[in-house]
């Protein structure tokens, strides 16, 4: 009778749940004690095999680029890429596109071989022994990985194995080549090379070359191990067809992706244009206000511009009126003066004629009789009256 296998490789594990640290309700715990656990810390043993290496990388770096947990550094990374495509997908309301995860470095990679089903299985402790021994020779035949945790669990529906790997490709001249899966492969002699116009990649070679050891230890033990349909159609899958394939799920990612961005962007640009029109509106509104206060302010220039030509034209008649009064003051000054003069000349005239006067009257009447002195002194009574006395 032939049993089907399954091989599988990915890069999320849940070490929790391989140690049964957290229990899934299809689990029988009855049959727990029959696991087998082997569990190291990947940081403790990706930290010594590549000490000497990270040591030489940070002993170049800045303190403040230095890694100092290298399964922690790509854990980070690779967790960060698990959140943005969770988001993306969450945007998207569609299964996740694994974006940015499948650019990450996963920092563990993790095997699943199970041999049968829940209606076709070998004997249990038959396919322990052909598990156990597969987890035995691993190192052997893959000297480029290192185990990080071997979880053999008989308590489901079948027997299966979770074998959690690290990886170092030390012929590589960086860390960041170093820690690569595929490089590792190439290593340890996996080259892509084609056959029969299909391009085989180092990692389909590998899983070939591990479910060949699988098939080989269950012969060891009177096992048929067969491949499942869907890995035997697998490979005579035309490379060809799956680069087409996965080129066009890229381009219709692509065109997904760019679809969302004219969408926001018609979006950005709708809430651009009601800005806009929202600016030009406060514009017109700020401009019309600006132009009827520039208007009244003009309005209001004008009117202190007449009310100044008015306050002009009132001080040059007042500057004329008071030339005039000035000129009327100064022809009634110089009248005053010539009347002065005038005065003091006739008194000074007067004061001499009556000198002369007396003297004449003195001697009018010293010499004349009183009748002849009244008839020269006629139109001067005083003096007549004088002499008559």
């Amino acid at each position: 009778m032939k049993y089907a296998l399954s091989f599988h490789v990915g890069g999320e594990l849940n070490h929790d749940h391989n140690a049964r640290r957290t229990i899934a309700d299809y689990v029988h715990t009855e049959r727990m004690n029959n696991n087998r656990v082997i569990e190291r810390d990947p940081a403790e043993v990706i930290g010594k095999w590549y000490e000497e290496e990270l040591r030489e990388e940070n002993a170049k770096k800045k303190p403040s680029r230095r890694i100092e947990n290298l399964y922690e550094h790509y854990k980070r990374l690779y967790d960060n890429a698990k959140e943005r495509d969770r988001e993306l997908s969450k945007n998207k309301q569609k299964p996740e596109v694994k974006k940015y995860r499948n650019k990450a470095k996963s920092p563990e990679k993790e095997i699943i071989i199970q041999i049968g089903d829940k209606d076709n299985r070998p004997p249990d402790e038959i396919a322990e022994k052909i598990l156990i021994k597969y987890v035995n020779q691993f190192q052997r035949n893959n000297p480029c990985m290192r185990i990080t945790g071997a979880y053999i669990h008989m308590d489901e529906a079948s027997p299966h194995l979770h074998l959690d790997i690290v990886y170092k490709a030390d012929q590589e001249p960086t860390i960041s080549k170093m820690y690569s899966f595929e490089n590792a492969l190439k290593q340890q002699g996996y080259e892509r090379k084609r056959e029969q116009e299909q391009v085989i990649t180092p990692f389909e070679q590998w899983m070939k070359a591990q479910r060949a050891e699988i098939q080989e230890i269950g012969k060891e033990y009177g096992i048929d191990i067969a491949e499942t349909k869907k890995e035997e159609k697998r490979k005579h899958l035309s490379r060809e067809v799956y680069i087409i394939k996965k080129e066009t799920e890229k381009l219709h990612e692509k065109e997904r992706e760019l679809t969302e961005k004219a969408e926001k962007y018609a979006e950005k640009e709708q809430k651009m244009n009601v800005k806009m029109a929202e600016t030009e509106k406060r514009y017109r509104e700020i401009m019309e206000g600006m132009n009827m206060e520039i208007n009244k302010g003009k309005k209001e220039i004008d009117r202190l511009q007449t009310e100044l030509t008015e306050r002009y034209e009132e001080v040059d008649r007042l500057e004329a009126e008071l030339t005039k009064r000035y000129e009327e003051m100064e022809a009634l000054k110089r009248q005053k003066e010539l009347y002065e003069k005038n005065a003091m000349t006739a008194m000074i005239k007067a004061a001499e004629n009556e000198v002369r006067l007396d003297k004449i009257v003195k001697n009018v009447k010293n010499y004349c009789k009183p009748e002849l002195a009244k008839k020269i002194l006629i139109g001067n009574e005083e003096k007549s009256q004088e002499i008559s006395r």
